[in-house]
């Protein structure tokens, strides 16, 4: 389920164009402040919700008061309250799922929801002005910004991760040598089992699988979805191959796996091992 968090000031446009590019729209936080002696937050608040159901008219639309809009401390704690309340609610929630507006309000509250996303490890996104910038094709910029609360991980998805980082491929030639290095980060799933020692192999009598393969491939699976790797290219080979006329040529053929790949994020993650303090994932 995506949960849309939004602290709001004044303005609210950024908000719906947010919302319009970043479906599915199921359930949306409004953050906001309270009544001042010139504005009037609550209202402001409730003309966007009445706004946001006249587009969305099925999601759940619920309200957050911002204490102190001129302090981070104020909005990360809203932001914070958010996030355990909803996983208390639904335990398979994962924190990429929570998509963060760090657009409105005033630049404490902007600095906040920044800093709320990096420690809890969401999505944040920033929404560019409609009016400076016309004819745009999307204005939601998705900020790569380091998941440092997701990375309070225990010491076996972390040390995966810096595997990955620090991973070289070498192309598998027909006659044994060495061929072309791939790398850094970038190495096969073969190759991460051994690193980890998970690659001995069992017979149950129906197949054979090795040890750490479903462990690694749960591993895996939640680093995508942080954007700390990615799979990229089929693992290629060298192999000798007939031309034609008792010509052979040696030429680079792809298998069926994929080797996994480490993105900007992730290298920058796997540097900061001062972030493996927790063992949860």
């Amino acid at each position: 389920m995506v949960i849309h968090i939004a602290p709001i000031g004044i303005d609210i446009g950024h908000v719906i164009q947010w919302l319009k590019e970043t479906p599915p729209v199921e359930k949306i936080w409004i953050i906001h402040s309270k009544k001042s002696p010139t504005i009037n937050f609550p209202k402001i608040a409730l003309d966007l919700k009445k706004k946001i159901l006249s587009f969305y008219d099925d999601c759940e639309i619920k309200m957050k008061i911002n204490e102190d809009p001129f302090g981070l401390d104020s909005t990360m704690d809203v932001i914070d309250d958010i996030i355990r309340e909803e996983e208390d609610n639904d335990s398979a929630l994962q924190r990429h799922e929570f998509l963060i507006n760090v657009t409105g309000g005033t630049n404490a509250v902007a600095a906040g929801s920044i800093m709320a996303a990096t420690l809890n490890g969401t999505t944040a996104h920033y929404v560019k002005n409609k009016k400076m910038e016309p004819g745009l094709k999307k204005y939601v910029i998705p900020l790569p910004i380091p998941a440092i609360g997701m990375m309070k991980m225990n010491q076996t998805y972390h040390k995966v991760l810096k595997i990955i980082s620090e991973g070289y491929y070498s192309i598998q030639r027909y006659d044994g040598k060495r061929g072309k290095m791939l790398g850094p980060g970038i190495i096969t799933n073969q190759q991460i089992l051994k690193e980890m020692g998970w690659e001995k192999k069992i017979d149950n009598g129906k197949r054979v699988r090795q040890v750490g393969a479903t462990n690694l491939k749960t591993i895996l699976d939640r680093l995508k979805n942080l954007k700390y790797i990615e799979a990229t290219m089929p693992v290629p080979v060298i192999k000798k191959v007939h031309v034609g006329r008792g010509v052979y040529e040696d030429q680079e053929v792809a298998t069926g796996r994929n080797m996994y790949k480490i993105t900007p994020l992730g290298r920058r993650q796997a540097r900061n091992t001062q972030l493996v303090t927790s063992e949860k994932i």
